[in-house]
């Protein structure tokens, strides 16, 4: 009766310490600082327990509407420190292995600028792995836990932390894995107040959670809340680091001038977490910049997309002559109709930029007073030269008046380029001279005939 009695006793004992046992700390998103930038504001944000690795971030008002997201953000550098608690019951927990995996992820996880420092104690050691050097620099560590030695306070670590000279400006990270002791002096306290150190214990004995509360409010005190976090962690699950991030933010332009109290969510997968509630001042930005010069821009595009318009319809609309009445092609640049009696003509198979016409002739007409023949752009029959001769012109010709109507063409040699080969009629010329209707011109090698004051039937 007796045993039965002291068994059910120890089973009631286990059943309660097991209900009363604390779960894992939840992931909590903590808002350090909300700085304006320009128009817009950056947030310092810390994400401390995460259950992943990777999160974005969103910005809602109090009844859940979303105002935009600031993505992942950008890293913050840290002078991060590790602090181990390698006592008896570290090796139950399996803490040493743990740590070792989340030094291996501190690389990727760290901002490449971050300074990190390892240390593991016990009532009678302190073992310093990595002394306060770049992340990128880490080596691969190992901390391994001691079952022979008992647990004590991790002042001795904090006091090779403040007699480290500070050789940055980034914010001092503590990290502490304990079994419970976190009894600090006074001294320590002031000191890390002083130097602004932020705190994050992290226990992996969760049945003391409880009796250690009232140390932890009295470093809170000391510290301030905003700069000490308090974490259990759970037996099976990874260690993550804390996330610390940068965030951009730009509010609608609605809400400029005025006074707005958000929240900032970070989400994990399906998982969400809220940061307590805080006021945004949004200033009013410059109005006359980022109000009027945004309907200008919107208006000078506007008027272009309809210069466009105009220039499309104005060039591939179906002209009109004015004097005989009679339908022109978009092409061409006067009425051919009624310059037909005093217009000239070159035939040829000069177009040999289009392989359709390769061996048919074609036909220019000469309707300006001053037509160009060569490798220029501006030449009416575009000949294919070498790059040195990409903008030659080999010869001009000059419509000339002359009584009753009429008209005379004038070939002028370019005296420029003597070594190209001109020839009319295959006879080689060195000046001007005047062309007749069924003058043959040779011009380096290209051959097309000139016709004058002919119907389009006797040219075709």
């Amino acid at each position: 009766m007796k045993n039965w009695i002291a068994t059910s006793g120890i089973l009631v004992l286990f059943c309660g310490l097991l209900v009363a046992a604390p779960k894992p700390t939840e992931p909590q998103l903590v808002l350090k600082e909300v700085v304006p930038d320009g128009s817009g504001f950056e947030f310092r944000a810390v994400v401390s327990n995460p259950t992943e690795e990777s999160t974005s971030f969103e910005v809602l008002t109090e009844e859940g509407k979303s105002l935009g997201g600031v993505g992942g953000g950008t890293k913050e550098p840290v002078n991060l420190w590790l602090m181990v608690d390698s006592s008896t019951l570290c090796r139950k927990n399996n803490i040493d292995e743990r740590v070792n995996r989340l030094t291996r992820k501190l690389k990727s996880h760290l901002n490449p600028d971050s300074l990190v420092s390892l240390v593991s104690y016990t009532n009678t050691t302190l073992e310093i792995h990595h002394n306060h050097r770049p992340v990128r620099e880490m080596e691969e560590s190992i901390v391994s836990c001691d079952n022979s030695l008992l647990s004590t306070t991790f002042e001795k670590p904090l006091e090779h932390l403040l007699s480290a000279r500070e050789t940055s400006e980034l914010p001092t990270i503590v990290w502490v894995f304990t079994s419970g002791n976190i009894d600090l002096s006074k001294e320590i306290l002031a000191q890390l107040k002083k130097r602004n150190v932020e705190l994050h214990i992290a226990l992996y004995n969760p049945f003391v959670a409880s009796e250690i509360r009232p140390v932890l409010t009295e470093i809170q005190d000391s510290l301030g809340k905003e700069n000490v976090r308090f974490s259990t962690i759970a037996a099976d699950s990874p260690i993550l680091p804390e996330m610390r991030r940068r965030l951009s933010f730009s509010p609608p332009y609605d809400l400029r001038g005025k006074r707005v109290r958000v929240r900032l969510q970070a989400s994990f997968g399906d998982k969400k977490i809220d940061s307590a509630p805080f006021n945004l001042n949004v200033p009013e930005g410059n109005v006359f910049l980022e109000k009027y010069l945004r309907v200008a821009l919107w208006l000078a595009l506007g008027l272009l997309g309809l210069w466009l318009c105009l220039r499309i319809v104005n060039r591939y609309r179906t002209k009109v002559c004015s004097d005989c009445g009679r339908t022109q092609r978009h092409t061409d640049p006067g009425c051919l109709f009624c310059l037909k009696d005093r217009d000239a003509f070159l035939v040829g198979s000069f177009n040999v930029r289009d392989k359709h016409k390769l061996g048919h002739s074609d036909l220019v007409r000469l309707i300006s007073d001053s037509s160009e023949i060569g490798t220029h752009r501006r030449s009416v029959v575009p000949l294919i030269k070498s790059n040195q001769k990409r903008r030659a012109c080999y010869v001009t010709i000059i419509r000339e008046a002359l009584p009753k109507n009429r008209f005379a063409y004038r070939l002028v040699r370019n005296a420029s380029d003597s070594s190209i080969q001109i020839s009319v009629n295959s006879n080689p010329i060195q000046k001007d001279r005047y062309l007749a209707s069924g003058d043959v011109l040779q011009i380096d090698g290209a051959e097309f005939s000139f016709y004058s004051g002919m119907e389009d039937s006797d040219v075709a």
